[in-house]
């Protein structure tokens, strides 16, 4: 325990308590006695002021929360994405994609410019596994096909029209392909490469249907309100309970 002592009122040193003079100034300390206070322990925080100690979560609990995957973690590996990939193009073919005229527009402010309605794009991660593909069998035409697709839904319209001939070149006789290859011409507003290659198309398969409608749409988007009328007829008239033949004939009644 801290021995106590008496306080010098002028100069603040400390002196015994039976001083009766100051040591060091020399001032009458029984004037004034003030024992010397101990100097008090360190405060230890409040319960409130302490951070709440880390409580560990019970994994899987029911109603507890879960960490949610980082943003970009992918779901898949790339392996795992292109076997999904390519037993989608085997069981499930290549959906073509189709220009079709626009639902609920005012079909006078829509004159000339039929547009196509398009799916889900691919995100990044099916894209590069579809190039992975190709890169490790590049010979091989449907992982080919796979990719120009996938290029095409994206809208890398120059990328597709790559892949689209190289698919082409194994296999010529794709109507399919080569209305997808005529398509991607359209969106970069080639309309006389697009009208080569469905014109291609239909002349060996003249039953596509769906070549013969966007035919029509090519043809209108490009000014020839002639040949459109000629190509949209021979659509409707090939099955008119389609949804080609319909929207066909629906674009014979607001153009012609």
């Amino acid at each position: 325990m801290a021995e106590e002592k008496k306080i010098c009122a002028s100069c603040g040193s400390p002196q015994p308590l039976d001083a009766t003079i100051c040591d060091i100034c020399g001032h009458d300390l029984t004037v004034v006695e003030a024992p010397v206070p101990t100097p008090p322990a360190a405060a230890e925080p409040s319960p409130a002021q302490r951070p709440a100690p880390q409580q560990k979560k019970k994994s899987g609990a029911k109603g507890s929360p879960r960490k949610p995957a980082p943003a970009g973690t992918p779901l898949f590996s790339t392996m795992q994405w292109l076997a999904i990939t390519v037993a989608s193009f085997i069981l499930g073919g290549v959906i073509t994609a189709s220009f079709l005229p626009q639902q609920g527009t005012d079909s006078a402010a829509g004159s000339d410019n039929a547009t196509m309605t398009q799916g889900s794009q691919p995100d990044l991660q099916t894209l590069n596994a579809a190039k992975a593909a190709v890169d490790a069998n590049p010979e091989d035409p449907g992982t080919i096909l796979i990719y120009a697709n996938a290029l095409h839904d994206a809208g890398m319209e120059e990328q597709a029209i790559v892949q689209y001939k190289s698919y082409l070149s194994k296999n010529p006789d794709d109507p399919d392909a080569r209305v997808d290859l005529g398509i991607c011409y359209f969106n970069l507003q080639e309309y006389d490469a697009a009208i080569a290659e469905m014109e291609r198309a239909v002349t060996a398969h003249p039953e596509h249907q769906l070549g013969t409608y966007n035919l029509g749409i090519v043809y209108l988007n490009a000014g020839n309100k002639e040949k459109a009328r000629e190509w949209f007829t021979r659509a409707r008239d090939m099955d008119p309970e389609s949804a080609h033949g319909r929207n066909a004939a629906q674009l014979l009644r607001e153009h012609f």
